[in-house]
């Protein structure tokens, strides 16, 4: 699945967080990572806030601090997980998981600007990049708060994301009435659960399992998915 996603290489609008770790290190490398300055786009998690997005830019050596600290043991001075700390002192805490399951894109900010040697990085699982077709699971993620998501943009992308997903062609005029009568069983909208993502950002997950098929067969025999439109069938009885 591409990401439905569109972020300014250094956006000014994105949040400031401080990496704080809680794990009893020595006091070189605990200073040393306490002092991890980052603009923490976004974030996404999955249950128990296990990370599988996270947009931010910083000092090139301090991200790759951060990613080496992923890999080593607790012992060795790693980090499992690591909380942040926005301007407000509002602190969630991120469990990073199986960090070899995570990729890295990132991109450098030109040296003559004023903010000095940065770069723009994503890591992620790449199960939010890329559909599972064989499951049938797909994520969308969109760089804006819900609220201020209009509301045809989301249901357009969630609508776009069904059809690929779909193991039967849908009809264009059938997303409306389609979303209405499934969406409780086959979208979460993460903003709505207890792992809701942090900083600007929205995003939802589309899981259509076995029961989708029975589903739409249903709707069809019922007459609420129709071949043509509802409008053009009854302009057509009324002549």
């Amino acid at each position: 699945m591409r990401l439905i996603c569109s972020i300014n290489f250094l956006a000014v609008h994105g949040h400031f967080f401080r990496v704080v770790t809680s794990i009893v290190l020595s006091c070189r490398i605990r200073c040393r990572f306490a002092r991890f300055i980052f603009f923490v786009l976004f974030i996404l998690c999955i249950p128990i806030h296990f990370l599988i997005f996270l947009s931010c830019y910083g000092r090139a050596t301090a991200i790759q601090q951060l990613l080496a600290a992923f890999q080593l043991k607790l012992s060795a001075g790693g980090l499992d997980h690591f909380r942040l700390e926005d301007e407000l002192g509002n602190i969630e805490t991120v469990f990073v998981g199986d960090p070899n399951r995570l990729e890295k894109f990132s991109g450098r900010l030109p040296r003559e600007n004023l903010f000095g040697n940065l770069v723009h990085s994503w890591i992620f699982d790449p199960v939010v990049m890329r559909a599972d077709y064989s499951n049938r699971i797909a994520w969308g993620i969109e760089p804006q708060a819900w609220a201020d998501m209009p509301l045809e943009q989301m249901r357009e992308n969630i609508w776009e994301t069904y059809r690929m997903l779909s193991p039967v062609p849908l009809l264009d005029h059938w997303c409306e009435p389609l979303l209405r009568a499934t969406a409780d069983d086959y979208i979460t909208l993460m903003h709505k659960t207890a792992y809701r993502p942090i900083g600007r950002c929205s995003a939802f997950r589309v899981h259509l399992d076995d029961s989708f098929l029975e589903r739409v067969s249903d709707l069809v025999k019922r007459g609420v998915l129709t071949l043509e439109p509802q409008a053009e069938a009854q302009l057509k009885l009324a002549a």
